[in-house]
């Protein structure tokens, strides 16, 4: 899979598939390509109420946050809780996308991060 990043505008949210990213913000070793997607908060490092450094995972095998217990499955909606000072609007803006992604990798197709949608190049 190509290595790309995609951000709009002064979204707070990265997604990425670069495993550069995916260490440096998780310490996430992705060399056996499982990480389709990784989504992570880059905005408002040492600020109150930041979620700096938040992120989650698009896999085959769906969507998946860091607990005390380790990586656990996950709800993309409760995701975008996690990672994001502003959940539902970025839920509204990239949910579907990436519902239809892990549903795409789940049955072997590539998805790659220029087809998030269209209008998410107009984010805030």
């Amino acid at each position: 899979m190509a290595e790309l990043i995609q951000s709009y505008g002064d979204s707070e949210l990265e997604f990425t598939s670069d495993s550069d990213v995916m260490y440096g913000v998780a310490k996430l070793d992705n060399s056996e390509d499982f990480v389709k997607v990784f989504v992570h908060n880059k905005a408002g490092r040492g600020e109150e109420g930041s979620k700096y450094g938040q992120f989650f995972l698009i896999t085959s095998e769906g969507c998946f946050i860091e607990t005390d217990n380790g990586i656990e499955e996950c709800t993309t909606h409760d995701a975008f809780e996690l990672v994001s000072t502003r959940p539902q609007y970025h839920w509204d803006l990239y949910g579907n996308w990436i519902l239809q992604a892990i549903a795409a990798y789940a049955d072997g197709k590539d998805v790659n991060l220029t087809t998030l949608p269209e209008f998410i190049l107009k984010d805030v």
